[in-house]
């Protein structure tokens, strides 16, 4: 009977070291965002969506971030933001939620503050003071103390800097089709081509300017006749 009891205490002990329902002591998993569950991350396609806005950054501006579980709802969670494509856990900026919610890893990651069931929860990411090149949202979704999926990446967040790009100018290219005839009088602003009273786009027709041109062609076959 005494073994029992123990053996009863020690389970229960274990169970409710290993379990965090209002999000308090899991420090221990801010690296690997694993849950000291006793149980391994499952391998199946997550059920739950994180949806960040806007899809770019800047130092400064806060970035809304919404964990969605409709139809299947999640009692626990942790947030972080990382680089991406970078293995170390070097985490970035910090979070603002509201009152279900807490912080954790040193105030760079944010935990569930009961094991509520939650269809959705949204707060905001607060960038770091400088451009950190490409951020991904890590979340562990805690659907059961047996049942979660580890380390679930969001879209790419990228830099404003990078996610614009600048229009570069047009330039006007020159008619190879018509003859253009060079006269002061001819176009204004341009050349003429006399023959098919023709300007170059955007330029207008000067008629006197032809009909000068032409007036002084004739003249000089004239005085070359006489």
């Amino acid at each position: 009977m005494f073994l029992w009891v123990i053996s009863l205490f020690v389970a229960i002990a274990v169970r409710t070291g290993s379990c965090f329902p209002n999000g308090v002591g899991v420090d221990p998993a801010c690296t690997n965002m694993i849950p000291l569950h006793g149980a391994a991350s499952q391998t199946t396609t997550p059920p739950y969506n994180i949806i960040v806005s806007p899809a770019s950054y800047t130092p400064g501006q806060p970035v809304t971030v919404t964990l969605s579980g409709n139809p299947s709802s999640f009692k626990g969670f942790m947030i972080q933001a990382r680089r991406a494509n970078v293995t170390y856990a070097e985490l970035l900026g910090t979070f603002t939620g509201d009152s279900g919610t807490r912080q954790a890893c040193y105030g760079q990651a944010l935990v569930h503050a009961d094991d509520s069931n939650k269809l959705i929860k949204t707060f905001t990411w607060n960038p770091p003071a400088f451009f950190a090149g490409n951020v991904v949202f890590r979340v562990t979704f805690v659907q059961s103390v047996s049942k979660f999926w580890a380390y679930v990446p969001s879209s790419l967040l990228v830099p404003y800097s990078m996610n614009t790009v600048p229009t570069l100018p047009t330039t006007r290219q020159p008619s190879s089709t018509t003859r253009k005839v060079t006269h002061p009088y001819v176009c204004v602003g341009g050349d003429c081509d006399c023959e098919t009273l023709a300007c170059d786009a955007g330029m207008s027709w000067h008629k006197t300017g032809c009909l000068l041109a032409a007036i002084l062609a004739i003249l000089s076959v004239v005085y070359i006749w006489q």
